[in-house]
């Protein structure tokens, strides 16, 4: 079934004309992610945007921007397109790895990164090159591990 509105008033026993539900896709160049936003119901852009950076990039072709707001995400990336993936600034913007033993990032493309600081935490890499020629800029990559194994990029040339 269809829905050509693009919101919609949901009745409730209280009476709120404040309760509406966002229905609808964005086709934009642009995707937005932020900590409050949802992956569920969030369609990316600038005013529902995504909650994490991987269901931006799911969601990307090549050419598209993911412009990230300030704050903490918990993810691990697997960035097959052309993209920008965009922070606000590595001082605010941060990525921490989401588990032992994967790469932060895992770069299949020539995608630019830039302004975030990518954390790795544990055994592992920061980011991982598997292909593609990635522009990387104004980030911070810091691998946090009591051992000192791993490391900040692998497969760089």
């Amino acid at each position: 079934r269809t829905l050509t509105e693009t919101s919609f008033t949901i009745n409730t026993p209280f009476n709120d004309p404040d309760i509406f539900v966002y229905i609808g896709t964005y086709s934009g160049t642009t995707f937005y992610v932020a900590p409050n936003g949802s992956d569920d119901i969030g369609n990316g852009s600038e005013n529902n945007p995504f909650a994490t950076i991987q269901t931006a990039i799911d969601s990307s072709s090549n050419g598209d921007t993911i412009l990230v707001a300030i704050g903490t995400y918990f993810d691990n990336l697997i960035v097959i397109q052309d993209v920008l993936i965009q922070g606000v600034s590595a001082d605010s913007t941060f990525l921490y790895r989401d588990q032992d033993y994967n790469a932060v990032v895992t770069i299949q493309s020539s995608c630019h990164i830039k302004n975030m600081s990518i954390i790795g935490e544990g055994e592992g890499n920061i980011i991982q090159i598997e292909s593609g020629s990635p522009v990387l800029r104004n980030n911070i990559l810091t691998l946090q591990t009591e051992y000192g194994e791993g490391n900040s990029i692998i497969n760089c040339s």
